[in-house]
């Protein structure tokens, strides 16, 4: 009996452990920052922080699930995605170009005894390895924005002096940008100009701007001198492929990668493939839309709302407003529930149906949207009765 006893709760157990990796890794895939420190505190609490490690690991190469108009049902967990959502973890975002890889990072991670020592030590490992190489001018993109640390504010103005001495080359009467692209505050800009390739035009609207943009950009037509070889950057070799998909504008790899510092690339992708739609009805352009879209879905970084959020508002254009909606029920943000709500309840068309579905998955998945629904379900919404039967299918429980 006692044999049998110990069995069933083994087996409880790993039944138990599958039901959490695969919630963990679902959070990944889709962002949900916050369910995913929930499912590791609740995994660390009933399993230890062993398991916990264990399970990241085996999510770092697991696959979560995945809407439709992606067109499968499951989809690898994307590197730099999990890179990223792991550094939001121990709240290191913006450092996480630091030459460590992943697996050694969770390697470090298993000597660890709970949630509260990890956290300590990530801290450290990456400390130590961090200094060398920002001073060594490796600071592609490094974030020290969302940091409030002394590290933060070095990355920062080692960024701005990497720029201020900076002057553009020009052979055969064409700018060479390749290593503006290599340095961070240069490309920023010149991803979101939209710019492709490693050369430009002189005097061309991009170099007017560039000028504009960051005045310590010097365009003297002189080569520019640089203390380190700017193919050692960045260290990181998946950076690397990062870098070279938004030089390319190789969308495919942009989104097998999921870094959210794609989302720029991806949103001239799409504003240049809706553009050539509307103005010759290509079925190729609608295609190649639908196909940034989906390269969005997989992304997911947040930067992405409002550009989805102005697909939506073009009214008249339901072919576009109508999938952008169903896109943005896979971003799981409080500003994403108020702008499906506002159109479901403004449009009793294909984009307010798709605005409800949308909102549908979003309160199936977390709970955060449902206060939000339930406040507008109450209210003078054409779809209050959608919106409290979205409610009724899936009850959230005070915790």
């Amino acid at each position: 009996m006692d044999k049998l006893r110990k069995l069933a709760e083994e087996h409880s157990k790993e039944l138990e452990s599958t039901r959490l990796q695969d919630s963990i890794t679902n959070a990944i895939g889709d962002r949900r920052g916050r369910d995913f420190l929930d499912y590791i505190s609740e995994l660390e609490s009933r399993l230890g922080w062993g398991c916990v490690v264990d399970i990241l690991v085996s999510a770092q190469h697991g696959k979560y699930s995945t809407p439709v108009t992606l067109g499968t049902q499951k989809r690898k967990v994307e590197p730099l995605k999990f890179r990223e959502v792991l550094f939001g973890l121990f709240s290191h975002s913006g450092l996480e170009p630091v030459n460590v890889s992943t697996t050694d990072i969770l390697d470090e991670l298993r000597e660890s005894e709970s949630f509260v020592e990890a956290n300590s030590l990530f801290g450290a490992l990456i400390e130590d390895h961090i200094h060398h190489q920002i001073e060594s001018g490796d600071l592609l993109f490094f974030s020290g924005d969302t940091l409030v640390s002394t590290i933060g504010k070095r990355i920062i103005q080692l960024q701005e002096d990497q720029v201020k001495s900076f002057v553009l080359a020009v052979s055969n009467g064409s700018i060479k940008i390749e290593k503006l692209w290599k340095t961070e505050l240069g490309r920023r800009i010149l991803a979101d100009l939209g710019v492709k390739g490693c050369q430009l035009p002189p005097g061309g609207d991009v170099i007017q701007i560039l000028d504009v943009s960051r005045p310590g950009l010097d365009g003297r037509q002189e080569e520019i001198i640089e203390h380190r070889d700017p193919l050692d950057i960045p260290s990181l070799p998946i950076y690397h492929r990062l870098l070279e998909a938004m030089v390319q504008y190789n969308i495919g790899e942009l989104q097998d990668l999921g870094s959210q510092w794609a989302s720029p690339v991806l949103d001239h992708q799409i504003s240049e493939s809706l553009k050539y739609y509307l103005e010759n009805g290509n079925p190729e352009d609608y295609r190649q839309y639908l196909d940034g879209l989906n390269a969005l879905i997989a992304v997911r970084a947040t930067q992405s709302i409002s550009t989805l959020q102005k697909l939506i508002e073009r009214v008249d254009k339901p072919r576009i407003s109508a999938p952008a909606a169903l896109a943005l029920g896979n971003f799981f943000h409080d500003s994403t529930v108020s702008i499906l709500i506002e159109t479901a309840c403004s449009k009793l068309d294909e984009t307010g149906e798709a605005a409800l579905k949308s909102l549908e998955r979003i309160h199936s998945l977390t709970p955060e949207a449902e206060p939000i629904i339930r406040q507008a379900a109450t209210g003078d919404c054409q779809s209050a009765r959608r919106l409290n039967a979205i409610l009724q299918k899936r009850s959230w429980k005070p915790s």
